[in-house]
């Protein structure tokens, strides 16, 4: 084995020693299947291959939680501030630096929540190993601004009277686009 790219980082909360290692890897068998992935607003993602939809992580208890708790903490630390403004500038007392690491401790912590859950989802998807994955380009957050109507949930084929989930339906659509 080699050892490569040796780097030291810091967060604000941990330190991290990261070290690429150079290894051999045995060719991996594809299947033929092409899997459609809809990114969605209530689910994270819709796999046309995977019958469960991938649940969207900020929609969980844990994390509303957590980001009430970071709302809570930003108050207090504004708050803080405001009371220790001197004239234009603001004077850092020793509290405003505690609420400040919690607040970073925070955001670490969603981080590292959210990005377990990516993890998970991509080896979900790369365990079916797939020839191809396609995947829409849309703005989510775009789309939620515009507070679109999401209230038409399924697809009613008109010439077979198929019904199905709306996510579903588009997921099953871009697994069957072909490139040109």
């Amino acid at each position: 084995m080699k050892y490569t790219n040796q780097r030291v980082k810091f967060d604000g909360v941990h330190w991290y020693v990261s070290v690429g290692i150079e290894a051999k890897q045995e060719a991996v068998e594809l299947s033929d299947e092409s899997i459609g992935i809809d990114v969605g607003i209530k689910n994270l993602a819709v796999c046309s291959n995977i019958d469960t939809p991938f649940k969207n992580i900020n929609k969980s208890k844990k994390v509303k939680k957590l980001e009430k708790k970071l709302r809570r903490l930003q108050r207090k630390v504004s708050n803080k501030y405001e009371k220790n403004k001197e004239g234009r500038s603001y004077v850092k007392t020793s509290n405003i630096v505690k609420l400040e690491r919690n607040i970073r401790k925070l955001y670490k912590r969603l981080d590292n929540i959210r990005e377990d859950n990516r993890h998970k989802i991509t080896a979900a998807i790369a365990k079916t190993k797939p020839s191809r994955i396609v995947m829409e380009n849309l703005n989510v957050s775009g789309m939620m601004k515009n507070k679109l109507s999401l209230s038409e949930r399924e697809f009613r084929c008109e010439c077979c009277g198929t019904i199905m989930d709306r996510d579903k339906n588009a997921s099953v659509n871009l697994s069957r686009y072909k490139a040109s």
